[in-house]
């Protein structure tokens, strides 16, 4: 037997080992059949119809070979196509039940020939039924287990009697009967749990280096999405660093020094700004794992508490917030998650803005780097719904976003800055799938309406991210 549980955890695989399972039990039975006849043969004990029992032994040891054939996927063409390793052919859902239902049937024929429910070795069923109820679902266990029924109480009425060479020794010959049974299913049931057992424990130990590993990863993608946040939030005081520094250079004596403590207060802000992305990266690297970040607060203070933190470090935006959320509320939840993602989100609308304005679009009113934040929550979930008013998703990038990072060598052309945006969008979505919430994107149309941009004339006029959080142990 070979219940290769580790090998692959697909249910093909699982039935490919529950029909080699089966397989070599039936050649167990078969040879142990075979072993008894061929002792009631030698001692004289009993007058039997061989060519009967030969033929339905036969049939069995055929259709065992031929399975065995079909599983390696080399007879009549069973090959799947595109298979070129052994051992390609696919096992259907009711494949095993089917061959189970084989020998439960040749086995009701040989009882028929032999004594019918007299025979001790009646109680053969119940090794092959719970071979059934250990490998299949539970309807075709019931199916089995009923037609076991039937045919058990057909046996009591119809069968062809045992001819006993000396009939006065009917008694003990049962009994030894029923003690031979009793070895044989002991054999059979011990070594099949046994080896379910093993099995099941190796699947436990290679689940739990699994879970290990997981975890591990998970941690490793949670500092990665940590530090592309940062670094995609660095982005912004760098660029105002170097365009001072490069206002400098190309005009080193012709700044007075009011314009020079001007610039020199900014370039401390930024410099400061850049420090405390720095803090947090090196802060993050002290969390104990990825369910560090699990844990209880005040929702709406939290909230107001990293958006007030926001707005000291991008004053040149304006934030406008709709919360709908109870102030007593309280839950657990992926908190620096949800704070990498929203500060993800609030850098490429300003990124966006910096775009547009590039493109020509200073002094319209819906280019002031303004950016719109709503957050209601529903039925142990945060909603957050994040849009600017940017000039909105590239149309040749939507179907895209979030789904693979761009700029790769299959991606169009893209600049560099758009590709930066693809790819924190990418590592958001993943970071929001990974603690189990959802994001999508839209584009925000003249009339505010969240329609798809393909199939109605509006222009685009900004961008829409809307994305979910669970929460655990509310209390509201």
């Amino acid at each position: 037997m070979n219940l290769n549980f580790k090998s692959n955890p697909s249910h093909l695989t699982e039935r490919r080992a529950q029909l080699r399972t089966v397989l070599w039990m039936r050649l167990f039975a078969v040879g142990t059949l075979c072993g008894l006849l061929g002792l009631a043969h030698g001692g004289d004990v009993v007058r039997l119809p061989w060519p009967t029992l030969l033929f339905v032994l036969g049939m069995l040891l055929l259709l065992n070979i031929l399975a065995w054939l079909r599983l390696r996927g080399g007879v009549f063409g069973l090959k799947q196509a595109g298979a070129h390793h052994v051992g390609s052919h696919h096992v259907g859902p009711y494949e095993v039940g089917a061959q189970i239902f084989a020998d439960l049937f040749g086995f009701s024929v040989l009882l028929y020939y032999t004594g019918g429910a007299t025979n001790p070795f009646v109680m053969f069923y119940l090794p092959l039924l719970g071979l059934a109820a250990a490998l299949l679902p539970w309807g075709q266990v019931l199916a089995l287990a009923g037609f076991s029924i039937v045919a058990y109480s057909v046996l009591m009425l119809e069968y062809i009697p045992l001819v006993l060479a000396k009939p006065q020794n009917a008694i003990e010959l049962h009994l030894l009967g029923m003690w031979v049974n009793f070895l044989v299913s002991v054999a059979i049931l011990v070594g099949f749990v046994a080896r379910l057992s093993n099995g099941i424990r190796q699947r436990d130990q290679d689940l739990n280096t699994a879970q290990t590993r997981l975890s591990r990863d998970a941690r490793m993608a949670a500092l990665g999405n940590q530090s592309a946040s940062l670094a995609h939030e660095l982005g912004t005081p760098l660029s105002t660093a170097k365009i001072i520094l490069s206002d400098w250079m190309d005009n080193p004596g012709g700044l007075d020094a009011t314009a020079l403590q001007r610039d020199a207060q900014v370039l401390q802000e930024q410099l400061s700004r850049m420090e405390g992305c720095l803090i947090r990266l090196r802060g993050s690297l002290d969390l104990e794992g990825d369910e560090g970040s699990l844990k209880p607060l005040i929702v709406k203070a939290w909230l107001n508490d990293w958006l007030a933190a926001w707005r000291n470090r991008n004053p040149q935006a304006t934030l406008v917030c709709t919360v709908t959320v109870a102030d007593s509320l309280r839950a657990s939840a992926q908190w620096d998650s949800a704070e990498l993602v929203l500060n993800g989100l609030f850098e490429n609308a300003l990124q966006a803005y910096e775009r547009a304005l590039d493109r020509g679009g200073a002094g319209q009113p819906c280019l002031e780097r303004c950016i719109y934040l709503s957050v209601r929550y529903l039925e142990n979930t945060l909603e957050f719904v994040v849009e600017d008013k940017a000039g909105g998703f590239d149309k040749d990038l939507m179907s895209r976003l979030g789904r693979e990072p761009l700029g790769t060598a299959n991606s169009p052309k893209n600049t560099q800055s758009e590709n930066r945006r693809g790819m924190g969008l990418f590592l958001a979505v993943g970071l929001i799938e990974r603690v189990g919430g959802l994001m999508q994107f839209s584009q925000v149309l003249d009339k505010g309406d969240m329609v798809d941009p393909r199939v109605v004339d509006n222009p685009v006029v900004g961008a829409r991210v809307d994305f979910s959080m669970p929460l655990r142990e509310v209390v509201q």
